[in-house]
């Protein structure tokens, strides 16, 4: 029997501030090893915090996880959405990637995630589950600070 692709999604803050030259470094790095391994997935930087999708066999979501994980650049590292798909979303990329203004508002921070969801995927943004945006968009703003 076929393996059922695992798709995770989480949330974490960056250790310190990221050069433009250290991010293009990660999604190459994340580019090449995704493809090696059979994941795809969509990388998203918002306010100093990393949000990724991973999709794959489980083996290499899990691998590729705990790597992060333990990656210095990456604090409170939080899985927000773990579950087994019939269809990736991201199926075409080995790793997407997007910046949403650091001045979003919660409100339009859901709303560019599933626009960003929904572009790499040529979705309708609608189809990308409500429980995955709500999820990263908590996530984001648990700290307290204001979303306005």
């Amino acid at each position: 029997m076929a393996e059922r692709t695992k798709s995770l999604v989480y949330v974490s803050r960056h250790s310190r501030i990221l050069t433009d030259a250290e991010l293009n470094g990660i999604l190459t790095s994340a580019r090449h090893n995704n493809k090696a391994s059979g994941l795809t997935g969509v990388l998203v930087c918002l306010n100093g915090r990393f949000v990724q999708a991973l999709e794959g066999p489980q083996d290499a979501v899990e691998a590729t996880f705990a790597r992060i994980e333990r990656d210095s650049r990456h604090t409170d590292v939080k899985t927000v959405h773990l579950d087994g798909v019939e269809t990736r979303m991201f199926g075409g990329w080995s790793m997407g990637y997007r910046r949403i203004p650091d001045n979003a508002t919660a409100a339009t921070a859901e709303s560019d995630i599933r626009q960003i969801f929904a572009d790499i995927e040529r979705l309708e943004p609608d189809s990308v589950p409500a429980v995955v945006t709500k999820a990263i968009v908590e996530a984001l703003w648990e700290d307290g600070r204001s979303p306005a």
